[in-house]
């Protein structure tokens, strides 16, 4: 990328990772990570830690983990996930009341940004929900996939990304800690999120999801959408991840009921909620 960026040579400075050690500087008010690929550029962004401990926001470069800069249409109906947005736009319409869209585990916060364009007009408010610390609370079974720390993106890194997708107008609500803090013991409705008509869980891991459900069950709207990004993961096992959480929540509360909406990424689905 050094010829493109060359004419930003004033105001950017290029560091080759594979190069020269990564060193952290407090001059820095943004760190762009740019890679081959994205999972080159996941790489060097988990090796950014100290920027994002000392709040410097830290953000992709790389066009497969661009923001959403507005609404999806009819044309990205396909297995992405703009994809299911737009497609949930349309559901959500139809329900009995407008509710909150609440995310658990925004990481960066590019998934929430899809979010906020396409339900702009049919969610009430947006509420992010992550530790900004990363993963908290993996099991030894999940390790092979996600391990505490993994998928860290601070707070001004999220801020960041909400004011330069243009998202900034919306009513947001960024809850920072474990959800062995925020959520555990907790309702919705504790912090005046009084009905939900989108619930996306991107929690990765069991505990996490687990909490997640249980915090929003009294305010889920009856046919409420449930994304659950990684619910194929682990070979789709009934006793890792997010799928063990979604069954336990279901023998846990008789009077709820799901039905698959859509299959969308390799590993995501979501669900249509249905309350006795």
């Amino acid at each position: 990328y050094s010829a493109e960026l060359e004419c930003y040579h004033e105001s950017i400075v290029v560091h080759d990772i594979e190069s020269e050690e990564l060193r952290c500087s407090n001059d820095f008010d943004l760190v762009i990570v740019l890679g081959m690929n994205n999972r080159e550029a996941q790489r060097v962004y988990a090796q950014c830690y100290e920027y994002k401990l000392n709040q410097v926001p830290v953000v992709f470069g790389n066009d497969e983990r661009g923001l959403a800069f507005g609404a999806a249409n009819w044309k990205s109906i396909d297995l992405t996930i703009l994809g299911m947005f737009h497609l949930a736009t349309q559901y959500i319409a139809g329900l009995e009341r407008k509710g909150a869209y609440a995310e658990f585990g925004v990481f960066d916060g590019r998934s929430f940004t899809m979010a906020c364009h396409s339900l702009r007009n049919v969610c009430s408010e947006f509420c992010a929900f992550d530790s900004f610390q990363g993963i908290v609370g993996a099991l030894e079974n999940e390790k092979q996939l996600y391990v505490d720390g993994g998928y860290f993106a601070n707070l001004e890194t999220f801020w960041h990304n909400m004011e330069v997708a243009g998202c900034a107008d919306l009513p947001i609500r960024a809850i920072k800690g474990s959800f062995q803090e925020t959520l555990q013991g907790r309702t919705a409705v504790q912090d005046n999120i009084d009905h939900i008509s989108v619930v996306h869980i991107d929690s990765d891991v069991y505990e996490a999801a687990k909490l997640a459900l249980d915090y929003v069950t009294p305010s889920l709207i009856n046919g409420a959408l449930i994304m659950f990004d990684e619910f194929h993961a682990f070979g789709a096992n009934d006793n890792k991840g997010e799928r063990r959480a979604l069954k336990e929540w279901l023998r846990e509360n008789p009077d709820i009921s799901v039905e698959i909406y859509r299959n969308y990424t390799s590993v995501s689905r979501s669900y249509i909620v249905h309350k006795e």
